[in-house]
């Protein structure tokens, strides 16, 4: 019986034909109707618009890509795929899958887990053609999944790291997901590794809280 502990940091899409399909899609708010005005946006905020959607596929394993996928089995050292940004994703998705496949797992754990890390794995798994043994197809409400944002509230979606506050656990730091493209558009991998490390972590300290184990 093994516990799996996740969590995954994300990028934009690397498809060009998804960042000309965005450009070709914006337009001015509808609220703006004078001609002076939508020339103006044009010229001053059409491209910070573009650059704003373009970061939402981060979001979404249908489009943005896996930077670097942060685990630990248990009460083991946490490990990180991904800490080269020379690394392919495909070789980050089968690095993970060499370890994951080799484990039984019986408990996935991660915040948010099922709705995003999950679900973006197995998308960007289907798309590259990597195995991996995770039940992808389990229903949400599975036993088998244990997510530390649902099981806290099932009203009000409260984020990992206040989570962590609230619960005296130390938290991430000046670091948040958001920073994460820029931070790899500048080579700073072992600073995404770390992070994403980092709220592995703080998901497994917040799980034995939650359980009643160690504090």
């Amino acid at each position: 019986m093994t516990t799996l502990f996740l969590d995954i940091e994300t990028i934009p899409s690397q498809l060009d034909w998804v960042k000309e399909q965005i450009a070709q899609s914006i337009k001015p708010p509808a609220t703006i109707s004078k001609a002076e005005t939508i020339e103006a946006w044009w010229r001053d905020k059409s491209k910070n618009a573009i650059d704003d959607e373009y970061r939402k596929t981060s979001f979404d394993g249908t489009y943005g890509q896996i930077a670097c996928i942060g685990y630990a089995f248990d009460d083991e050292p946490v490990q990180t795929v991904g800490t080269h940004l020379q690394m392919t994703e495909h070789t980050i998705l089968a690095d993970f899958a060499a370890d994951i496949n080799s484990r039984k797992i019986t408990k996935i754990v991660g915040h948010n887990v099922f709705d995003f890390d999950l679900e973006f794995i197995k998308k960007r798994a289907i798309i590259k053609g990597v195995k991996i043994e995770l039940p992808f197809l389990a229903s949400k409400y599975d036993s088998i999944f244990f997510d530390t944002m649902t099981k806290w509230s099932t009203q009000k979606r409260i984020s990992m790291d206040k989570l962590a506050r609230v619960l005296g656990i130390e938290g991430k730091g000046d670091i948040d997901g958001s920073m994460v493209w820029d931070m790899y558009q500048r080579g700073e991998d072992q600073a995404i590794a770390d992070y994403c490390a980092d709220d592995v972590r703080m998901v497994r300290e917040i799980y034995k809280r939650m359980i009643g184990g160690a504090t």
